[in-house]
């Protein structure tokens, strides 16, 4: 039997709208064609079935297969060959303004597509073979194709029955119904339209499809060529595939030789909830359940393509049952994502969540990586409250954290990403600053939104770190939300009895946390003596930026509010940057003065009072009271560090180990004396050092009470040099901005340039929020923003690579077309300064353009177009605006002496999936010829990204004014910036120094104090010459005197200091 499928719903973004004129074009035909083989005979039964649940993971496919396909009164050896399938043709897409179709067995469902091996190969090679070498080439097809085209058929037929680049030509991700049964090694293709943007696809506004002559042929021909593949492989009589080696299996691995990787894998799992009274866990029925490939980084992360999430619902035991995944390892990151929820049907509450607490995905990974032909998991979920965020990105450059390659993605041969910095999202139990113990995270990273689950009834807090992937993650975080105000500047967390909290205006509110946290951990600095203009310069302009977003939001300017809450909290995530090493190394510092409190707290006791027996302890832990006291008053370690009691008696520790260590130590040495005497017979007479220096250290602070005038001007001349370093002089980290000369070839007249390296995936692109924050942050200059997206087509294999062709659009099938590597989008106002000069004939582009383009010349000639024609390209309908002339543009370059037309794509990996990479260090960039120039808008909206940023300002702008605005972005961005000033070009890089100063005035005072301090101290010793002699006939070491000096220049040092 012949499987004919296809699939009859259809998805919109407003479902009621979901009725797509171009999905119906497969179940018009499908039908059409049943009626006609109804009248036909045929050496094959033919059946015919249409797929619901497409869009849901292609639901109605899979459970067809499972239903069907493992059917054992159907597919069993013994049973009669009539109804067992030997194919599938799935009919899949089908759009009028295509060229030709393709034949494709991948998609990406599972990434099953992705599976190496030969058995590929041997399975579809009787497939191409009966298809280019017979069936497209039977005479009576010929002489009929002829009636419609003068092209060869062969040639409007592309086949992908590949591992690699197996998308053909699909413009974006997509599924095909013929999957699930190609996964149990089946002979199962769709076959769709190629060349086709599907533009149409999702879309809400679906008119009736009106063709015009042109596309009426051109569908024609599509219907043709699948009407002869099909009806010829009906009439097929001599079966050219075994049974024994394409019947459906459930898990077929066979290495060596002729290897194939095949399975339809069946999980059986059950949702789980920690039940804390009974101190065990308890089934959840009707939980929403979805299994996806994806990974865990450190949370369930699916991959972008939203419909190939298998979605089902847990029994009243909790049970569910999943059919056809892939098995491991021929999935990307060979596993399966699962998570379970429970959602209030009434009012879309999320009241139960993925728990990844110590008693959830800790106990329950929730992932599978199939490798059996029925696998099991088990899923732990928690009541929750949630709390919604948006605006996740980067706040340094208005990235989000992960940028998807919209085209056909293909994580599993190592590609399918443009920029992957990463991020994660951390909960926190606001009271204990730690780990909650039931919390939930869902964060895909590619979308800026996020969900933190607690449990009802705590309260919460949660931060934002960037990196994780293609970074490290950061020390600090970007983002942090405690719900802070004025009066609570750390904040009093979210919390909530099981209503969820959503936080709109999320960058200004996130701006608004960091900048009240930092400022009130900053006054706490500074209002002891801690001081750093580069802080208090960022807090300053953290404010402006605030004050800007008030205003803009209280005049209704929304648009100008985000910008401005962005920047602001650009800003702000830089000063809490900048703070927290400051507080950071305040707290170390205070470690260094905490040791030097604790012997100069007993010092000042045996100066002072010198008591006896328990009151010295009373008396020392005084002194050492109002030394931290006092050392609280003028270090602001204590004012910012959060547990500073428990720092202190983590520090008093210390002496208490060491005094506990010296009596260990003693005590074991004389042991150690018994056990040798008792044995060896023989005694020693020795000198204990630990007895001498007891001995000089009582009798140094006897000596230094005695001489009180002497003690008392010595430590004055001690604290007075100490007090002119610390007044005089301070040292402090700070932001500096360098400016580094570049060559500079003198061809634009813009003034600063954004720019990371080529701008190549993975990490140098940006994104249209990057523009945000630049227009942003030119709140007090009048500037022109324009940014340049670049969109490269699908990559097409074999030998193709990254191109698409364009076609005047009323030319006939088989008309000359001109083949493009690139779009370049630009705005109109960018596209009049770059391409007035070069235009042969036209005009540049108006704000109102969006289906229009200007073409190289050379495309022009070859496809005889003039200004005002139409052309066709990725199906789109595109009015030429204008013809450049490719010559003069490909001398131009950027300020940083980049070319501004594209990257070649076929000389980047990330670029050219599939295709074989020329090696070279400097990849090129394309000619103008080689691209077509399309509005900004179009560009970003076809799947392109932001390459670059430039800005111009009046020619009266001061140039001060200009270098400033490029120092502040340097300052804030994490983009390299680039700047002209005349013929002068530099890089501008943001860098971390030292500000040193007053040490220039500090020196005569250090030199001063240190005679007078070694005067004081020679005088001493030679005062007390006699007392030597005394101390000598009674016993006293040579090395009992050193120490009894030494001790008194420690207490000098000690307490002058503290």
């Amino acid at each position: 039997t012949i499987i004919l499928s296809t699939y009859y719903d259809s998805w919109a973004v407003a479902p009621q709208f979901a009725n797509s004129t171009y999905e119906a074009l497969q179940i018009g035909y499908l039908l059409e064609l049943a009626k006609f083989m109804s009248h036909e005979n045929y050496s094959r039964n033919i059946m015919f079935v249409f797929f619901s649940g497409h869009w849901e993971a292609l639901s109605g496919a899979r459970n067809f297969v499972e239903s069907y396909y493992f059917n054992e009164t159907i597919t069993l050896d013994n049973v009669t060959l009539n109804w067992k399938p030997v194919m599938m043709i799935n009919i899949g897409n089908l759009d009028p303004g295509g060229i030709g179709i393709q034949l494709l067995r991948g998609s990406d469902l599972s990434g099953y597509a992705t599976t190496s091996s030969s058995g590929i190969t041997l399975r579809y090679s009787w497939v191409m073979n009966k298809i280019f070498n017979d069936y497209l080439l039977h005479e009576d097809f010929l002489n009929s194709f002829k009636l419609l085209t003068q092209v060869s058929p062969s040639t409007l037929v592309r086949q992908f029955f590949t591992n690699t680049m197996y998308w053909g030509t699909e413009p974006m991700p997509y599924m095909l119904d013929s999957e699930p049964a190609e996964q149990t090694r089946q002979v199962a293709f769709t076959i769709q339209s190629s060349f086709t943007n599907k533009l149409w696809l999702f879309s809400p506004y679906n008119p009736p499809l009106l063709l015009n002559s042109q596309d009426r042929l051109s569908f024609e021909v599509q219907i043709s060529l699948i009407n002869q593949i099909v009806t010829s492989f009906a009439s097929e009589k001599t079966w050219g595939l075994d049974w024994s080696t394409t019947s459906p299996t459930r898990l077929y691995i066979s290495v060596g030789g002729v290897s194939q990787f095949s399975g339809f894998v069946t999980l059986v799992g059950k949702v789980v909830t920690y039940n804390l009274s009974k101190g065990w866990y308890a089934p959840v029925s009707g939980a929403l359940v979805r299994v996806y490939i994806g990974q865990l980084n450190p949370y369930a992360s699916p991959y972008p393509y939203p419909f190939n999430r298998i979605i089902t619902f847990s029994d009243a035991n909790g049970t569910f049952v999943v059919h056809g995944l892939a098995p491991y390892p021929f999935i990307p990151s060979g596993q399966y994502v699962i998570d379970a929820w429970m959602i209030n049907q009434s009012n879309g509450r999320i009241e139960y969540a993925p728990d990844y607490g110590i008693y959830g995905a800790k106990v329950f990974p929730p992932s599978v990586a199939p490798f059996a032909p029925y696998e099991k998991a088990t899923i732990s979920v928690m009541p929750c409250y949630s709390v919604t965020l948006f605006d996740l990105v980067d706040p340094w450059s208005g990235r989000p954290l992960i940028i998807p390659d919209p085209r056909p993605f293909s994580y599993g041969i190592g590609t399918g990403w443009f920029f992957i910095q990463g991020g994660i999202l951390i909960p926190q139990d606001f009271n204990t600053r730690g780990d909650p113990l039931f919390y939930g995270v869902y964060f895909n990273q590619f979308e800026p939104i996020g969900l933190v689950f607690l449990l009802p009834k705590t309260r919460g807090a949660v931060m934002l770190k960037t990196g994780g992937l293609a970074t490290p993650v950061g020390n600090w975080p970007s983002m942090v939300f405690v719900n802070s105000s004025i009066t609570h500047p750390e904040g009093v967390g979210f919390y909530s009895d099981g209503e969820p909290i959503t936080l709109t205006m999320s960058s200004f509110r996130y701006a608004t946390d960091l900048y009240l946290l930092s400022y009130a951990r900053y006054t706490s600095l500074s209002e002891r003596g801690a001081r750093n203009l580069n802080l208090e310069y960022q807090l300053n302009e953290t404010n402006k930026y605030l004050n800007l977003a008030k205003d803009a939001l209280d005049r209704k300017n929304y648009s100008n509010f985000e910008k401005y809450s962005l920047t602001a909290w650009a800003w702000a995530s830089r000063t809490y940057e900048s703070l927290m090493p400051f507080i950071d190394d305040s707290g170390k510092s205070s470690i260094f003065f905490m040791l030097l409190l604790i012997p100069s707290a007993m010092f000042l006791e045996k100066l002072v009072l010198h008591t006896e027996g328990k009151k010295r302890i009373v008396t020392t832990l005084l002194f050492g009271a109002i030394l931290i006291f006092a050392f609280s008053l003028v270090h602001p370690a204590l004012q910012v560090m959060k547990n500073s009691i428990m720092a202190i008696f983590g520090l008093l520790t210390i002496p208490l180990v060491l005094l506990v260590m010296l009596i260990l130590f003693s005590e074991t040495d004389k042991i150690l004396k018994e056990i040798s005497a008792h044995i060896l017979g023989y005694h020693t007479v020795e000198t204990s050092k630990v007895d001498i220096v007891a001995t000089s250290y009582s009798t140094a602070i006897e000596n230094m009470r005695k001489r009180k005038l002497r003690t008392t001007l010595t430590l004055a001349t001690i604290v007075a040099t100490a007090l002119a370093v610390t007044a005089l002089s301070s040292v402090s980290t700070t932001i500096v901005i360098k400016e580094i000369p570049i060559s500079y070839s003198n061809y634009t007249s813009y003034e600063i340039l954004l720019k990371s390296g080529f701008a190549l995936p993975t990490n140098q692109i940006l994104s249209p929020r990057t523009v945000d924050l630049l227009e942003g942050s030119l709140s007090n200059v009048s500037g022109m923003v324009f940014p340049r997206a670049w969109y490269y087509p699908t990559s097409i294999g074999p030998n193709t690579g990254v191109v698409t062709f364009v076609r005047k659009w009323d030319a006939p099938i088989g008309a000359p077309n001109a083949s493009i590597n690139a779009f370049l989008g630009i705005t109109s106002k960018d596209s009049e300064m770059l391409l007035t000069q070069s235009l042969r004939d036209g005009t540049a582009f108006s704000n109102n353009d969006y289906f229009a383009c200007v073409i190289p010349e050379e495309v022009a000639k070859s496809l005889n177009i003039s200004i005002g024609d139409y052309i066709s390209v990725l199906g789109l309908k595109l009015l030429v605006k204008g013809i450049y002339s490719s010559e003069r543009l490909n001398t131009l370059r950027n300020i940083d002496n980049s070319f501004i037309a594209p990257i070649n794509p076929l000389y980047v990996g990330s670029l050219g999936t599939g295709y074989t990479i020329p090696s070279t260090l400097t990849p090129p960039s394309l000619s103008w010829s080689n691209i077509v120039v399309v509005p900004y808008r179009l560009a970003i909206d076809l799947g392109g990204y932001v390459a670059e940023v430039s800005v111009v300002f009046p020619k009266e702008t001061p140039p001060d004014l200009v270098r400033n605005v490029a120092s502040m972005l340097a300052s804030i961005s994490s983009i390299p910036v680039y700047l002209k000033d005349g013929n002068e070009v530099v890089a501008l890089s943001r860098i971390q120094s030292f500000a040193i100063r007053g040490f220039e005035g500090i020196f005569v005072a250090v030199v001063i104090g240190a005679l007078n301090i070694t005067s004081a101290l020679l005088g001493n010793t030679k005062e007390r010459t006699k007392e030597l002699y005394t101390y000598s006939a009674v016993g006293l070491s040579p090395l009992g005197a050193v120490a009894m000096f030494i001790t008194e220049t420690i207490v000098y040092s000690l307490v002058g200091i503290v």
